[in-house]
């Protein structure tokens, strides 16, 4: 009977470190996974306000006059709405 209550004891500390162990680990990867979201949003704030740059009636007139600041200018466009795509809102 002593040998029941030896192996259950034993049993309910290995389970108990088994689930401490996890929950950490379960923990430290809600943290990253909170960082990356955290970056992800950032980086979509930084790519909206880029969009409204570029779209900004002044800046793209004065720009599309020259043709070299032009051509430049229309690359830049291009690799906006390439960055539109990444965007996580749709505003």
């Amino acid at each position: 009977m002593n040998y029941i209550i030896i192996a259950l004891i034993v049993l309910i500390l290995i389970a108990g470190y088994i689930i401490y162990n996890l929950t950490t680990k379960s923990e430290r990867l809600e943290k990253i996974v909170d960082d990356q979201n955290s970056y992800i949003e950032r980086l979509s704030d930084l790519i909206e306000l880029s969009n409204k740059k570029i779209k900004d009636s002044n800046i793209a007139e004065a720009f599309k006059t020259d043709d070299e600041v032009g051509f430049f200018f229309e690359t830049l466009e291009e690799i906006q709405d390439q960055l539109n795509s990444f965007r996580t809102r749709n505003n």
